[in-house]
């Protein structure tokens, strides 16, 4: 008779008393040891015994056969598994990791609690449909149809839906952004929109979508005319084991810890914004206090989810007839290259932008065709010739210049 395995669990007391993790090792890959799966219950969920159960079916799964077997577990978890082998294995970084899990949680967010057995290859087309009908750049489609498929090719399964789904196209320019004229067009025929503070901090700050959504009251300092950029938006597994967006409790990267200058027709569009959020948290019956997300949810209380950022923004360009940009990303493309072309020294905008090097501060700064001529001539006018020589060679020039060639 075959003996039955030990569950190993750890007991883990806690302020609300004790919970169970379950910890399952798994088998080495290519001689790389594998992260092991673990998952806690508290008393409330079933306890030891929901832990010693899950333990268990996990065994089951994994001494059944490939790691295939994982198509059985929804897409939330397989995605998490796929991340966190790529990491052990020194193949992707947590950054890497992340940003993948934020493209396929923002397109394919509608599929993270199904087992990936039954997601269809129309299941995703409905999926990348939606996202595009909500303004979501062609590339940033691509780029999670391209992670997903990574995480379903690992699964070796014998049809692969996404084999059957076309690949997004891309169908964004390259650094497209708008002009000095189109923004201040944009943000005019938004005016008296609940949402012109948002976009206003993004074209006029350069704030990332995440960081305008994560601002509080408190890191718009009028006194100091200074924004302070310290968290973001964030993505990570529920107790449910599902992707969620969150508010997280630090910004993007070190460098993304900093101070923006406001300006003084930003600080005014804030400053009527913040007297309309008092006088609706005065309806809600909500108390003021300056912890208060700038651009709250509709509740007054919360921050607003990026998938009706993402809408907001497709009505607006709907309403104002403005160029898209493909998604959010452009306000900040446009704030970088338009702070380049106005001479902002680039050490300034790396700054503000909160990158690491200005290599990727320089990824901004497209040239415009329509400042070629003005620029020409202002280096023409520097290194103008003094006018004797002008003179000489334009006389030169109406008695007949020489052959180049025959010097006749």
């Amino acid at each position: 008779m075959t003996r039955s395995p030990t569950p190993v669990i750890v007991a883990v007391p806690g302020k609300h008393g004790t919970s169970y993790r379950a910890i399952v090792e798994r088998p080495r890959r290519g001689g790389v040891r594998q992260p092991q799966l673990t998952k806690t219950f508290s008393e409330v969920k079933g306890g030891r015994a929901a832990a010693e159960a899950w333990w268990h079916e996990q065994v089951r799964r994994r001494d059944g056969g490939p790691w295939s077997s994982e198509a059985e577990l929804d897409l939330a978890t397989v995605l998490e598994l796929h991340l966190a082998r790529r990491q052990a294995s020194g193949e992707m970084s947590s950054g890497t990791a992340a940003n993948r899990r934020s493209l396929i949680a923002h397109t394919y967010g509608d599929l993270l609690a199904l087992p990936v057995a039954q997601i269809t290859a129309f299941d995703l087309e409905r999926c990348q449909a939606q996202r595009q009908r909500d303004g979501i750049a062609g590339a940033t489609r691509e780029l999670a149809y391209v992670a997903l498929s990574a995480v379903f090719r690992e699964l070796n399964l014998p049809d692969n839906p996404i084999t059957h789904v076309r690949r997004p196209k891309n169908d964004t320019l390259p650094g497209d952004r708008w002009t000095a004229a189109e923004a201040a067009s944009f943000l005019a025929a938004e005016t008296g929109r609940r949402e012109l503070a948002l976009w206003a901090l993004m074209l006029r700050a350069g704030l990332r979508k995440g960081e305008a959504l994560a601002l509080a009251w408190r890191d718009v300092r009028f006194r100091d005319r200074l924004i302070h950029v310290d968290r973001t938006l964030t993505l990570r597994l529920n107790a449910a084991n599902h992707l969620v967006e969150t508010l997280g409790d630090r910004a993007k990267t070190r460098e993304s810890v900093r101070d923006i200058p406001l300006p003084q027709d930003l600080s005014a569009i804030l400053a009527a914004h913040k007297l309309r959020m008092k006088a609706e948290a005065d309806l809600l019956g909500l108390p003021w206090h300056e912890d208060r997300f700038v651009l709250p949810a509709d509740d007054g209380d919360h921050f607003l989810p990026s998938y009706k950022l993402y809408r907001r923004l497709a009505a607006a360009l709907a309403r104002t007839g403005a160029r898209p940009l493909g998604g959010c990303h452009g306000f900040r493309r446009t704030f970088a290259a338009l702070a380049l072309e106005h001479g902002v020294p680039l050490p300034y905008v790396m700054e503000w932008m909160g990158h690491r090097d200005v290599e990727t501060t320089m990824r901004y700064a497209k040239t415009n065709p329509q400042e070629h001529q003005r620029q020409a001539a202002q280096l023409a006018a520097a290194l103008a010739l003094p006018h004797f020589v002008t003179d000489f060679v334009t006389a030169d020039a109406r008695r007949g210049a020489p052959d180049d060639e025959t010097g006749e």
